[in-house]
């Protein structure tokens, strides 16, 4: 009973310091990026649980390593060198040991591989009311176009007029067709937990629901030149989720302001390739 303590004594330890970071995990701790969206929803809680397992696990190797080096280093005490072989050569401990790795490793590419699936499915990004709804039949397509040193935004459907800020609704399928006209840039819109590569003649695709009003953080997530640090939309630039009704009434004053602007524009395209004005000779 005397060696069983040395385990039972920090075992108590981790246990009740397990539960209250658990609990902070899961209550207090702001886990990025939020729950703005179905698929930040996803990466939020992915962040929880690694966020548990990580603490869980780096608590039990603080606190049984001090706890031996504390009682087994103090002035005046017996050290028996038996006690440790037979811990070395304890076939439970070991299998313990082993056993437990093997699990969290096997959870670990699980859960891991089950929401990579989810978040590249269109579908499964999409509360299951919405589905059943049909949202998935009526997404609206914001094509995102990456240039040094801006990101700007153009809305087929309704025109095909082209904006510097970045306003969609919520309730409503994203579809982001995400692009380039020179090098290669990243639309990373914090928020919604997205993050496309945009490469020049290429159309890269992805999805997002918005379940709440917000505001949107863009930044290029690629070291794409100079002023790479400055490509960003942020503050008073920053993009926003609007509610149904408001993101009508500012459609109808972007197709206003920006739509007579659009015959100015390259006609609609998935890739753009712009051609230099001055011709080497």
């Amino acid at each position: 009973m005397t060696n069983r303590r040395h385990l039972v004594i920090p075992g108590i330890i981790v246990a009740v310091l397990s539960v209250i970071w658990d609990l902070m995990v899961a209550l207090v701790l702001n886990i990025p990026p939020g729950y703005a969206t179905t698929t930040a929803a996803d990466q939020t809680v992915t962040s929880q649980v690694f966020a548990i397992i990580a603490g869980d696990v780096g608590m039990a190797v603080v606190v049984f390593g001090l706890y031996f080096a504390i009682q087994f280093s103090r002035r005046g005490s017996v050290v028996d060198y038996g006690v440790a072989s037979r811990a070395r050569s304890n076939v439970p401990l070991q299998a313990a040991w082993i056993g437990s790795s093997f699990v969290l490793v096997m959870f670990a590419a699980g859960f891991g591989v089950v929401e990579l699936e989810g978040q590249t499915a269109p579908s499964l990004v999409v509360p299951a009311s919405a589905l059943a709804a049909g949202a998935q039949h009526d997404p609206l397509i914001v094509q995102v176009i990456g240039q040094q040193w801006q990101f700007t935004y153009r809305y087929p459907q309704y025109g095909g007029f082209e904006t510097q800020q970045l306003r969609i609704p919520t309730d409503r399928l994203v579809q982001f067709d995400v692009t380039s006209i020179d090098v290669t840039h990243s639309f990373w819109a914090y928020q919604l937990g997205i993050k496309l590569d945009a490469n020049q003649g290429s159309n890269n695709v992805g999805y997002v629901y918005v379940t709440k009003p917000t505001l949107i953080n863009v930044r290029c997530g690629e070291l794409c030149g100079l002023f790479h640090g400055y490509m960003t939309n942020v503050g008073d630039q920053a993009g926003q989720a609007l509610s149904p009704s408001d993101f009508s009434s500012w459609l109808s004053y972007a197709e206003a302001t920006y739509g007579p602007e659009a015959k100015n524009l390259p006609r609609f395209a998935l890739v753009y390739y712009p051609q230099p004005l001055i011709f080497a000779p």
